[in-house]
């Protein structure tokens, strides 16, 4: 991604004797507006892997403004999702040198990176991954499996699975047809844990351990029900059940597996209550 630099004098910036000359040569730059038109929850942008700033909205205009310099000699790299310089695995320090493990075919989002995606297919006897970048300022969809989310989404801002150790699982925070399992591995001396991702099939949630098929009530257009676009929708009629509307608009009705409800803010089947 690509973003053009303007230069600024920054205000009553007070520094440390021990800060380098790199530091206040890159604290002195604004970023354009770019980075900053789709403002994150949290209000932090990465620019690059080694500058974090913070998006300040003034006279009408979003500024990028860089706060910290990471030390990526150190392994520290700027991390979105944290607001901050990380040692944490994350898009600018990726398992496996940042190749995506495709576990089926299909497309998958990045565990890390919610501007990122991969298209899984067999070569023979050999999955491939095709990794794709969503255009700046928006982020990849895990239900319609496109670029239609903009930077302010969850999906940018919290993290879609917990890793404690390895073996953990859980259905993915931000679409629970797919699921994730915990695995290690160690990179130059450090025991890293990661999710490797996988999918259940088509209609189904994965709960506890396992992937449960959606309960289908009708597959016949719904009575009331207009789709106006494909995607899914909560069913103003039960919180046990929503509303998947194909792409000839057709909608059908899926009720949520045992121990869920639909979420309207996920916009998912989620563990719990009404």
């Amino acid at each position: 991604m690509s973003v053009s630099i303007e230069v600024l004098v920054v205000k009553e910036l007070v520094l440390e004797d021990s800060i380098s000359c790199n530091l206040l040569k890159s604290l002195s730059q604004v970023i354009s507006s770019d980075p900053c038109v789709h403002q994150p929850s949290n209000g932090f942008v990465c620019i690059g892997c080694d500058l974090l700033a913070t998006c300040v909205k003034q006279h009408d205009k979003w500024e990028a403004i860089p706060v910290e310099l990471c030390d990526t000699s150190a392994g520290y790299s700027c991390n979105m999702i944290e607001g901050s310089c990380s040692n944490k695995t994350g898009p600018c320090k990726p398992i496996n040198n940042g190749a995506f493990s495709c576990t089926s075919a299909g497309t998958f989002p990045d565990p890390f990176d919610c501007q990122s995606y991969h298209v899984c297919y067999k070569n023979g006897n050999q999955m491939i991954s095709i990794d794709i970048t969503c255009d700046a300022g928006v982020a990849f969809n895990p239900f319609t499996g496109d670029c239609s989310l903009t930077l302010n989404a969850e999906v940018c801002h919290k993290e879609g699975f917990s890793c404690k150790k390895a073996g953990d699982m859980g259905p993915w925070l931000h679409n629970p047809n797919f699921f994730y399992i915990c695995k290690a591995d160690f990179e130059s001396g450090e025991k890293i844990i990661y999710p490797e991702l996988y999918k259940c099939e088509p209609n189904s949630s994965f709960v506890k351990d396992e992937c449960v098929k959606n309960g289908l009530t009708t597959q016949k257009p719904l009575p009331g029900v207009e789709c106006s676009k494909p995607g899914v929708f909560e069913d103003v009629t039960s919180c046990k059940h929503y509303i998947y509307c194909n792409k000839e608009l057709v909608g059908e009705r899926f009720e949520c597996p045992e121990n869920t409800y639909f979420n309207t803010k996920y916009l998912s089947c989620v563990r719990g209550s009404c």
